[in-house]
């Protein structure tokens, strides 16, 4: 986060408000975001933002791609469960789980002048740290 301080006042101010923006929400553990930069290559980009995330204790992937253009990361728990069969909940035999919880988390890169240009679009994941990363 960046912030713009014109006067020397609001430096205690906005010290308070970045502290309060990285308390974890509703109890939750927080997940940093991988930090932006640029990258030789789109492979570099992925596996810097991947192995980031595995320090984090969450697991990205590859949302949307353009190998030559741009890459769309995200969090595994993206998304929400589609019930397929449209079987209702009380008819069917087993119980339906799905690990998507509509984590906002999303990481863009884009080429750019043969570099690969890292963004974090949504740094916040809703969900706590993985317990098992196997």
């Amino acid at each position: 986060m960046f912030i713009k301080l014109n006067r020397t006042e609001d430096i205690d101010f906005a010290i308070m408000e970045t502290k309060n923006e990285l308390e974890p929400k509703e109890g939750l553990t927080i997940m940093l975001p991988p930090p932006p930069g640029t990258f030789q290559d789109r492979e570099d980009l992925i596996k810097h933002v991947c192995d980031f995330g595995a320090n984090e204790r969450y697991v990205v992937t590859i949302k949307k791609s353009r190998k030559d253009r741009r890459v769309i990361l995200g969090c595994d728990r993206r998304g929400v469960y589609h019930n397929r069969h449209k079987i209702e909940e009380s008819k069917r035999k087993r119980k339906a789980t799905s690990r998507l919880i509509n984590c906002p988390f999303e990481a863009i890169g884009k080429k750019q002048n043969d570099m690969w240009l890292l963004t974090i679009k949504n740094g916040d994941h809703n969900h706590e740290p993985l317990k098992d990363m196997s």
